[in-house]
């Protein structure tokens, strides 16, 4: 089986209604079955509306990393500046 990544689904949020958004998911996803390849899509869920976020899980397998700077397995417990050291009171 063949994988693909699709980077930037945030930015084809912000420059296009959720509608079409999920429509070209759903094509892709058509298509990827066709072809037996499995197709990754990196999401941050800080980035996105929480109802924008359940209709995308809906329609794909969400598989969440161990990860570290994560509440109760969603978000990050750590602001922007988490790479500069900086935390959030609750990180």
């Amino acid at each position: 089986m063949l994988e693909a990544m699709l980077e930037g689904i945030e930015y084809l949020m912000v420059n296009n209604p959720m509608g079409k958004v999920l429509k070209f998911i759903y094509a892709l996803r058509d298509e990827a079955a066709a072809g037996n390849v499995k197709v990754l899509i990196p999401v941050d869920p800080i980035t996105m509306d929480i109802r924008d976020l359940a209709l995308l899980e809906r329609e794909c397998e969400v598989l969440i990393p161990k990860a570290e700077g994560r509440i109760n397995g969603k978000g990050r417990d750590r602001d922007l500046n988490s790479t500069q050291g900086i935390h959030s009171p609750t990180g």
